[in-house]
């Protein structure tokens, strides 16, 4: 610095850079298939300067983003007012439980309280235990009943599971 044109003086200035921003996340991934239960946070560990904010992508601005359906979600974290970190996380989700039975009955079969009198195939939608929805498809074959008169040979008829058997 130089004044009246004469006199020099030196001014040495330091600019302390911030400690690095240090922090973890934690996810949790949606129950089913197709659910929106996912959340994700952002744990502060060490560095930066408070106060401390958060931008979601999903438009949470706090540590934690609930209510999360899969897909990428990136958190910026703002700190000693100008800088910036970027983290990005994944909420994933179970596949869907689809599964497809095949079965042969005589006559009628009962599946998850209804009586199946004709061969098809079957749909229906079950909670798993963990709550979430399975597909099941039934694929049903329904053999025709025999009718017999005769009592000494009704009373011996026994069907059988595969198409066309009787003894």
């Amino acid at each position: 610095i130089t004044y009246n044109s004469i006199c020099d003086t030196n001014v040495t200035i330091t600019i302390d850079e911030p400690e690095q921003l240090n922090f973890t996340t934690t996810t949790t991934d949606v129950t089913c298939f197709g659910g929106s239960d996912g959340s994700a946070t952002v744990n502060i560990i060490s560095g930066g300067n408070p106060p401390f904010s958060f931008l979601w992508n999903s438009g949470h601005t706090t540590a934690t983003a609930s209510g999360l359906v899969p897909g990428t979600y990136t958190c910026t974290i703002t700190y000693n007012s100008i800088c910036d970190t970027n983290v990005t996380i994944t909420i994933d989700e179970p596949n869907i439980i689809d599964t497809t039975v095949a079965d042969t009955a005589c006559g009628n079969y009962l599946w998850v309280g209804t009586n199946y009198t004709s061969t098809g195939i079957h749909i229906r939608t079950l909670t798993s235990v963990d709550g979430c929805d399975s597909i099941v498809t039934l694929n049903l074959t329904i053999l025709n009943t025999i009718t017999v008169t005769d009592p000494c040979i009704a009373n011996n008829i026994v069907c059988q599971t595969s198409p066309g058997a009787a003894s």
